[in-house]
């Protein structure tokens, strides 16, 4: 089982209400499972071609500051 699933979890429900991404890709220490509790969780957000990245990439910054606490 992944490190922080919960974390995790709600992180990548987060980003699925914020956009319309075609993939999620998670890596680095939590998915190796050598996360510590200072550990962030590291994800790829593929987007359908088109979309803005910039923008996109600030809506999910605001989306996931807002909803930190469940991580």
């Amino acid at each position: 089982m992944l490190a922080n699933s919960k974390a995790i979890e709600s992180l990548v429900r987060s980003i699925v209400e914020a956009v319309h991404s075609l993939k999620i890709v998670l890596f680095g220490l939590c998915v190796r499972e050598e996360a510590n509790p200072d550990s962030d969780i590291d994800a790829l957000v593929v987007m359908p071609e088109g979309v803005h990245c910039r923008r996109t990439a600030q809506l999910l910054y605001r989306q996931i500051k807002r909803d930190r606490s469940s991580f």
